[in-house]
C-alpha cells in the first residue's frame, strides 16, 4: 500500500498524523528522489519541508546534503514513522537516471547505512518508473 504521498515532491517529511501503516507490516520501503540532494530544504523541494527542518534541528533554507537526506530516511519520526517495532525499513534512492544521480545516490545511501538504525540494512538504488526498477543494492556489511 501507498501509506503516504508525497504531493509530487522527492522529499518530505510526515505530519503528526502520518503515515499511517496496518499494525501487521513488515516491510515499508521509503521512496526517496535523488533529485532533492542540493536543493534547499523549502516548500518547493520537500514536501512539508517546515516539519523537515524543525526534525533535523535546521533552518527552512538549508542546502540538502546527502547526511541531512540520510538523517530524514532514518530518524524515528522521519519518512518511515510509525512503522511497527519489527517491520524491516529499506531505503528506495530513485531517479539515479538523472545527472550524476547514481554517484550521488550511493552517497546518500553510504550515509544511511552508517547511522545507527538495526531496521535499515539495505538500501535500493534506482528508478521506479523501469521494467527493472533496481539498479543497485547497498548493504551494510559491504561498507
Amino acid at each position: 500500500i501507498e501509506a503516504d504521498g508525497a504531493a509530487h515532491h522527492s522529499l518530505k517529511s510526515p505530519n503528526e498524523t502520518e503515515p499511517v501503516m496496518p499494525a501487521n507490516t513488515s516491510l515499508v520501503i521509503a521512496v526517496v528522489g535523488i533529485d532533492a540532494l542540493g536543493g534547499e530544504l523549502e516548500e518547493k523541494t520537500v514536501f512539508r519541508a517546515d516539519f523537515a527542518a524543525k526534525l533535523l534541528h535546521v533552518p527552512l533554507g538549508t542546502i540538502i546534503s546527502a547526511k541531512l537526506m540520510a538523517n530524514l530516511i532514518t530518524h524515528p519520526r522521519g519518512i518511515a514513522k510509525g512503522s511497527p517495532d519489527n517491520a524491516r525499513i529499506v531505503p528506495f534512492i530513485n531517479k539515479v537516471d538523472l545527472n550524476n544521480g547514481l554517484v550521488k545516490a550511493r552517497q546518500v545511501a553510504r550515509e544511511i547505512l552508517m547511522l545507527p538504525n538495526h531496521r535499515i540494512n539495505t538500501v535500493l538504488l534506482g528508478q521506479a518508473q523501469c521494467e527493472d526498477p533496481v539498479i543497485e543494492i547497498m548493504h551494510k556489511e559491504i561498507l
